[in-house]
């Protein structure tokens, strides 16, 4: 039987396989160019998209981080002038809290002469401040002075006197102080 079926089996002609790899190279051909090259060329597309995407991110994380390091250093900036403005304010009333304990309306008996912060520290739940103040008055005012300084409000603590007598009487002398004021912080 095998050699009647190889019998009725014709072989096929050189245009038959001619036929056949013309068809194999047409589809192909049709692969390649159809759906092949379109893929490709949207795969390349889609990368060189991915790539510039890239580039433009780390480019504006830069400039992001730039910003965030100038607003940091604004921050900071502004923090010091705050500070700075709160210095001069506890300054600023202090020295009109002083004028007033030291009796103000006679400037030709209590005399401030000079009121600087000298430094500022932290101390517990204070912000402690260190005042130097230089006084002419009489002795006596002085005292008085003192005085009242211990019995108002103020949170303070007298760390230095300096008293020079300006006449050989000691009616007037210089008195160089040197004192904390604790402020609650905020």
């Amino acid at each position: 039987m095998s050699d009647a079926l190889d019998q009725e089996r014709p072989v096929a002609s050189a245009r038959e396989l001619f036929l056949v790899l013309a068809g194999m190279l047409s589809l192909a051909f049709g692969y390649y160019q159809f759906w092949h090259l379109p893929r490709s060329q949207e795969l390349a597309s889609l990368r060189t998209q991915l790539f510039e995407s890239k580039k433009k991110l780390e480019s504006d994380l830069a400039v992001i981080n730039s910003l965030n390091q100038v607003s940091q250093a604004d921050q900071v900036i502004e923090k010091a002038d705050q500070k700075l403005e709160q210095v001069r304010e506890m300054n600023s009333n202090f020295a009109n809290i002083v004028r007033e304990l030291s009796g103000g309306d006679t400037p030709d008996l209590f005399q401030i002469r000079n009121l600087a912060v000298k430094s500022e520290d932290r101390f517990a739940d204070y912000s402690r401040v260190l005042f130097n103040m230089e006084i002419e008055a009489p002795f006596l005012s002085v005292g008085q002075f003192l005085e009242r300084l211990e019995k108002s409000d103020l949170l303070t603590e007298v760390i230095q006197i300096d008293i020079t007598r300006l006449e050989k009487e000691m009616k007037r002398c210089t008195i160089k102080l040197a004192l904390y004021s604790y402020v609650a912080r905020q």
